[in-house]
């Protein structure tokens, strides 16, 4: 038999600026420091190509004038250091599961065996580094990669002595730093056939519906938004949940597997995340699925 135990929860260790010697700004022609071992994530709000799928052969370039990632098959991604209004570092402890079979043979009993199935969980560390950052336009953005543990100290240091750290920004989710909920509450969804509602966001909020149409795959997982559980994904159904304008993080958990993204939001809009494209579809597609709510249980 095949056990699974999930070790630990994400834990929030706060970026705080740490000041150049003398408290001068880094040289401009400073050399780049460049690091292997990252992976990017998810990062919707910076334009340009995104990556295909998740590789471990991504790089990160920090100087004085520019903070590059860049991504497996030529892309990247550019920052102005002047611009990152915040650098976090996050880990979380997950299982890294050592597996025997071993086959034991009753004695005197040909052909016959029995298989022992030894699980061993052995803690393993994931590094997560957030870079928050305005664009030109004025719009916050923002970028998620995952470091190794041999580099991730080394990248924070490089980070945070090249930027400008604006420490007036609370964390939006200061449960846990990659936007999920308490590990221990559970959601039990109810699907709602006799309503199909599909308000607008308040005056000053953010409206965000989550939908899976037929034929699209969902495994129930849990979604939290800022440090709370709002739902799961839901075979055919919708669930909708309003939030506060700018910087969301979002968080796909499935077991011991999380997945964060940013979200970037403005007041007075709604944002779908399904299959569609453009507004209309979107909402076309949402007569098509049922309404699904959710009870949190401890």
């Amino acid at each position: 038999m095949r056990t699974s135990v999930l070790i630990g929860v994400g834990i929030l260790i706060a970026a705080r600026a740490m000041a150049w010697s003398g408290g001068q700004a880094p040289p401009s022609d400073a050399a780049p420091k460049r690091f292997d071992k990252v992976m990017a994530l998810t990062f919707p709000s910076v334009p340009g190509p995104l990556p295909k799928k998740r590789s471990w052969k991504n790089s990160l370039s920090v100087s004085p004038s520019e903070i590059v990632l860049g991504l497996y098959g030529g892309s990247h991604v550019q920052i102005d250091p002047r611009r990152v209004t915040a650098v976090r570092y996050a880990s979380r402890k997950v299982p890294r599961e050592s597996l025997f079979w071993t086959p034991l043979a009753a004695a005197g009993l040909v052909g016959i065996g029995m298989k022992l199935a030894l699980a061993r969980a052995v803690p393993s560390a994931e590094h997560y580094v957030f870079i928050e950052f305005d664009n030109q336009d004025g719009k916050p953005g923002g970028i998620i990669f995952r470091a190794d543990k041999s580099n991730f100290l080394d990248i924070l240091n490089a980070l945070r002595a090249v930027t400008s750290l604006d420490e007036s920004r609370p964390d939006p989710s200061p449960r846990d730093p990659l936007g999920c909920g308490p590990s221990e509450e559970k959601l039990a969804g109810r699907v709602r056939r006799d309503v199909h509602p599909t308000p607008g966001p308040s005056p000053g909020k953010v409206m965000v519906y989550w939908y899976w149409a037929k034929g699209q795959k969902a495994f129930r997982e849990r979604i939290g938004v800022n440090g709370n559980w709002v739902g799961r994904s839901w075979p055919k159904a919708y669930f909708y949940t309003e939030v506060e304008p700018g910087m969301v993080k979002v968080c796909y958990q499935f077991g011991s597997i999380v997945m964060p993204l940013f979200l970037v939001t403005e007041a007075g809009k709604t944002y779908y995340i399904g299959t569609g494209k453009g507004e209309e579809e979107h909402r076309q597609l949402l007569q098509t699925v049922d309404y699904v709510t959710f009870d949190r249980r401890p």
